[in-house]
């Protein structure tokens, strides 16, 4: 939704540092007013934080909490998540089954949190030092607007199973293909 929301609907043109802008995107264009666009995509920016949290928090529950403490106490963490969004970029690994998998989990997980945590960093070094780039602005519109499709280009490069399959897809239609022929004679008196 994030993706949608940057590339399509709102497109935002920034000038930092004066914190101003417009949008370029659908939302121009359908009169939707930049103050709602703004909290929309300032939303769903946080929400990729939150989502990130909560399939972790998802697969503790229903492999180790479901008869535990922890029923009770999900929900009140998830809500707690929700409130502090801005911090969700903390991952607390409690069960490394494999540091192989852990740490693709872990890649794959990382990969978007600096996809988004890069472009945020520049925005507010450019806003506190007052500093102007009209091209790194853009740059990082794009790279965050890209966020959907680095993520997906990771997850199939980690995950060995995904790996595979696209290798062959991809390469596998390039290779020469043998084909066995047999001749068959017969005679006819």
């Amino acid at each position: 939704m994030m993706d949608i929301g940057y590339s399509i609907f709102t497109c935002p043109f920034l000038m930092l540092p004066a914190l101003a802008g417009f949008a370029l995107g659908l939302d121009e264009v359908l009169g939707i007013p930049i103050v709602v666009g703004i909290y929309i995509l300032i939303t769903l920016f946080l929400a990729v934080g939150i989502a990130i949290v909560s399939i972790f928090e998802n697969r503790y529950y229903l492999l180790f909490g479901i008869k535990s403490w922890w029923h009770y106490a999900r929900y009140s963490f998830l809500s707690l998540n929700y409130i502090l969004a801005l911090t969700c970029f903390i991952l607390p690994i409690l069960h490394v089954p494999e540091q192989k998998h852990a740490l693709a989990v872990l890649e794959k997980i990382l990969t978007p949190v600096f996809v988004l945590f890069v472009p945020a960093v520049y925005f507010a070094f450019s806003v506190v030092k007052n500093y102007h780039n009209q091209a790194a602005n853009n740059f990082c519109i794009i790279i965050i607007a890209l966020h959907g499709s680095i993520s997906t280009i990771v997850m199939l490069y980690i995950h060995e199973p995904y790996r595979k399959y696209c290798s062959n897809a991809f390469y596998g239609a390039f290779k020469a293909k043998k084909i066995e022929s047999s001749i068959v004679t017969s005679v006819v008196k």
